[in-house]
């Protein structure tokens, strides 16, 4: 038996009272409370050990976030089409490349070199406006990163992950590419912290680090400085001016879109604004407000790059799931950034192998989930990062033994690049 919405108003007046007691902003309507419940068995949920598997009961909170966020918009679920593709995508190939990785980690690294190989052939055989622009940044960057660094990795030699990632980083600050640069980057330094972390004495790991450190600094800022004074970060750096023109703030370097995305989210805290939401004046009202707290100069200039076809842009994974479905698809989104800062600094200090491509897809990951649009393969790509990072950096520790009894054992668990067990997701 249904109910009317005649009814459902008269229920949500009846519980607006209880609803505001409830420390949690902006509860308007029966949905938010739904939702709010619905959050509160999730995190129980995933609080349980002898319970569903995690990622498949968030992807179950995304499904049910996006279904209220639109029968709360008076839109029809089938709106919600293309956001419940990108989230089954980012779920499936975690599994996929999770139970490929723990059979044998040469397989899952060539899984996820054939899903970038995808990623490329989907730009160059169906390319767009804006990837024709820029190739390398909109388009094959990111993926031919994957191939090189996964293929990289069977040599199990530091030295030519290190030497890829430098290539690959050329390539990019020469093409403006920064993300992808800094990325790079920041994967190498990573890599070469490992080097040091895998030292079996704690003094003599101490020791290495200060011996490293001052000419890895040195070197660094010295091939940096060259690179950035030289033509080839000539559109990197134009890039960054133009951006340090509108915003001076340093944590934001320049981004546009966390205004609006900011107030997006403030305005539907809970309950998404539905498929295709429109920037009310209520909305850009407030993101006017945030940019000048954040620093921005001249922010109604920027009105029209948030209003982009009448639609919020936000330019970031998790805000765009959040004002879509609310806080309930958005979660995902948001246990993956966890599961990539916790892995970022697990794989520093167990002394396993760790192939080079993990920590390049982590912080790439990182980035597209807080600053990237989503576009073809993005949540796909998201869930292969999830998944190798849980079986590098997590995968040392033993499931439980009533599970391990249960679980089936391959015959035999070849433990290349240092993967020698699994962590049940």
């Amino acid at each position: 038996m249904g109910v009317s919405p005649k009814e459902g108003r008269k229920l949500s007046s009846a519980l607006l009272p209880l609803m505001s007691a409830i420390p949690i902003s902006n509860l308007r309507s029966v949905w938010d409370l739904v939702a709010t419940l619905f959050l509160l068995l999730t995190i129980i949920q995933w609080r349980a050990e002898a319970s569903l598997q995690p990622w498949v009961w968030l992807t179950c909170s995304a499904i049910a976030g996006l279904a209220v966020s639109a029968l709360a918009n008076g839109q029809q679920f089938t709106s919600m089409f293309g956001a419940l593709v990108s989230v089954g995508s980012m779920m499936g190939t975690l599994i996929f490349i999770r139970r490929l990785y723990c059979r044998n980690s040469i397989h899952g690294l060539l899984a996820g070199a054939c899903l970038a190989t995808g990623e490329i052939l989907h730009t160059v055989l169906v390319p767009n406006a804006v990837s024709s622009t820029n190739l390398w940044k909109y388009g094959v960057g990111f993926g031919a990163a994957i191939v090189l660094l996964a293929l990289t990795a069977t040599t199990r030699r530091t030295s030519i992950d290190l030497s890829a990632m430098a290539m690959l980083a050329i390539i990019s600050l020469a093409t403006g590419t920064r993300g992808l640069t800094g990325s790079l980057v920041i994967a190498s330094v990573l890599v070469i912290s490992r080097g040091v972390a895998r030292q079996r004495s704690l003094m003599v790991r101490i020791a290495a680090t200060m011996v490293i450190a001052v000419p890895a600094v040195t070197v660094a800022l010295t091939l940096g400085g060259s690179l950035v004074n030289s033509p080839l970060a000539n559109s990197a750096r134009d890039k960054f001016v133009q951006q340090a023109a509108i915003n001076s703030n340093p944590i934001f370097a320049g981004r546009t879109e966390p205004p609006i995305s900011i107030a997006a989210v403030m305005t539907h805290p809970v309950i998404g604004a539905g498929a295709n939401p429109e920037p009310t004046s209520e909305i850009i009202s407030r993101a006017l407000q945030v940019a000048d707290f954040l620093g921005y100069k001249n922010p109604t200039e920027l009105v029209p790059w948030w209003t982009q076809d009448n639609k919020i842009y936000t330019h970031s994974l998790v805000m765009e799931y959040w004002v879509v479905g609310g806080v309930l698809a958005a979660l995902p989104f948001i246990a993956a950034l966890g599961i990539f800062i916790v892995g970022l600094v697990r794989s520093l200090r167990i002394r396993k192998n760790i192939p080079a491509v993990v920590f390049f897809l982590a912080v790439q990951s990182l980035s597209n989930i807080l600053f990237a649009p989503e576009t073809w393969g993005t949540t796909a790509l998201v869930g292969l990062s999830v998944g190798m990072m849980l079986v590098t950096s997590f995968g040392h520790l033993k499931p439980d033994k009533s599970r391990s009894e249960k679980a089936e054992e391959p015959p035999r668990l070849r433990p290349q690049l240092g993967v020698a067990h699994s962590l049940s997701l």
